[in-house]
């Protein structure tokens, strides 16, 4: 089918075998199976593949305050089909900074130019940005040459043209409420919509794409949304680095949007890419008991069935008090409804010996939270190994797939968790990145001292998984010449002995049998495998 002319006049014997009637979710199944280009056609070829092909094709739209994303996005609210058709809302926050002057400009493009050709010269320029693509990748470039040679390059007072229309106009649709009414109306006419991703990575992934590029006719084929499509590859991009004051703003407006049209989405991510922003701490700070953000955030967010959330605290910010994460420990308390969890919570690069603790993230009571949660996915915290079982075991009754990275043990020993997780036959899906790095009993390595040219840190990791999840073999820290039974004095050794009974009693009211007590099996410490 690709390559089929959309204006063809098919012969009268073909055009009985167009029109076949068959069911609709048959014909929807086989279009499930062609690929974009093949949708394109496909749509033109009847009236009746016409409404399916759409569908398939048009499921995702995209907005931001840039004037082409809103054009196209008005189009889709207005097209009678396409309008039906959408499931998810991309909306795009990144910052164009208006104070960013010409000569910033020429050395963000410089930058990129590094990061993209890698110290790949064009053997034969003939284009003025193949000679700035020569001298940028040069190891002795001086950057006020650089600028004086190229200041008044075309592409170079295009590309600043374009920076400041697009930094300008951004702020004229925030401000004059624009935005905010368009994506209103998107959230109460798409009635098939269910997910909303926030992001400001996107131009960064723009970026990478550009290592395709046609050197020699400097084209380029871009992905996302209509401006990064149509993005010229010799311009600069914005970066990641979202103010604070901007991602509050459009966080804000986005929970009031979704409260007035009262959309009941199922899937949210907010910045959840790695090199994206974060949401401030600021803002989930502001959100105080009786506060208009905090009532219309749990209206807006409460009956979510994914969601995936990254925030950071700057240098000077608050982020040692108990509520110092603000209503994140309220909202993921009234989410009841959620399958899955992506947690991505740093401290600054300063203190980043610390994690936010167990008290600050999770809500204390009541004492089963989030009970439909599946999946959870968990990074930059910190927790006593017991209340981290308490929490895997008991508190998320229904977790069966878990990631987590950087979390430390505040108190008691990774073995004694990998033993309880592995006794508990529980999870059915791990995923352990960096858990060799990890901390424990306070603040001491982990597995430092197993790994070596031998037993690498991956083969440690996947023994652990196996031993967890398959609950065979060997406990992967128990040394040499002690019975597979021995670990389960790791487990024990966790639980103050005043405290045995009430922990035992409580996880067998809830269905989690613990391992029996082996009595006068001492501490045991991790040693490489020989």
């Amino acid at each position: 089918m690709q390559g089929l002319p959309p204006s063809m006049d098919l012969p009268a014997d073909l055009k009985p075998w167009i029109d076949v009637n068959l069911p609709t979710e048959i014909k929807t199944s086989v279009f499930e199976l062609l690929d974009k280009a093949d949708l394109k056609q496909a749509r033109l070829v009847s009236s009746s593949w016409y409404p399916l092909a759409t569908r398939l094709l048009f499921d995702r739209v995209y907005i931001s305050p840039k004037s082409l994303d809103i054009e196209v996005f008005m189009e889709c609210v207005r097209h009678p089909v396409i309008k039906e058709s959408i499931k998810e809302i991309i909306y795009d926050v990144t910052y164009f900074d208006a104070s960013v002057s010409l000569r910033e400009y020429l050395f963000k493009l410089k930058n990129e130019v590094f990061l993209t050709f890698w110290s790949k010269p064009i053997e034969k320029p003939s284009h003025p940005f193949h000679h700035f693509i020569n001298q940028s990748q040069s190891e002795d470039c001086d950057k006020d040459e650089l600028y004086h040679a190229f200041e008044n390059e075309a592409f170079i007072i295009e590309g600043y043209r374009v920076w400041q229309e697009y930094a300008y106009q951004g702020q004229d649709y925030m401000e004059k409420g624009f935005l905010m009414e368009l994506l209103r109306r998107g959230l109460r006419d798409f009635s098939r919509l269910s997910s909303l991703a926030v992001k400001d990575g996107l131009f960064g992934e723009n970026l990478n794409e550009t290592g395709l590029i046609d050197r020699s006719t400097l084209c380029c084929k871009y992905s996302g949304s209509p401006v990064l499509r149509s993005w010229n590859p010799l311009h600069a991009r914005p970066s990641s680095d979202n103010t604070a004051e901007n991602v509050d703003w459009h966080f804000r407006k986005l929970t009031s949007a979704l409260t007035e049209t009262d959309k009941r989405l199922e899937s949210l991510r907010l910045l959840s890419h790695e090199y994206s922003s974060t949401i401030p701490l600021m803002t989930l700070q502001s959100a105080t008991a009786g506060s208009t953000l905090l009532s219309e955030s749990i209206r807006a967010y409460s009956n979510l069935r994914s969601f995936a959330f990254r925030v950071s605290a700057s240098r000077t910010e608050d982020y040692k008090s108990r509520e110092a994460l603000g209503m994140l420990p309220r909202l993921l308390g009234e989410m009841h409804s959620l399958n899955h969890l992506d947690l991505s919570i740093f401290r600054p690069a300063s203190e980043s010996s610390e994690h936010w603790t167990y008290e600050q993230v999770f809500p204390q009571y009541p004492y089963t939270i989030l009970p439909n949660l599946v999946s959870l996915n968990i990074s930059g915290f910190s927790i006593k190994a017991v209340d981290f079982i308490d929490l895997l075991l008991v508190r998320l009754p229904r977790l069966r797939d878990l990631t987590f990275f950087l979390v430390e043990l505040l108190e008691g020993s990774w073995e004694g968790v990998i033993e309880m997780l592995s006794q508990s036959g529980k999870l059915e899906a791990l995923r352990l990145p960096g858990l060799y790095e990890s901390t424990h009993k306070g603040g001491h390595g982990f597995a430092f001292g197993t790994i070596d040219s031998d037993y690498t840190a991956d083969d440690f990791i996947h023994d652990v998984m196996d031993y967890i999840l398959n609950r065979r073999g060997r406990h992967p820290c128990l040394p040499q010449g002690c019975e597979p039974s021995a670990a389960m004095g790791y487990f024990w050794t966790l639980i103050p002995d005043e405290h045995v009974g009430r922990w035992t009693k409580r996880h067998k009211d809830f269905g989690v049998t613990c391992p029996p007590d082996p009595g006068s099996i001492v501490p045991l410490t991790p040693r490489r495998r020989p």
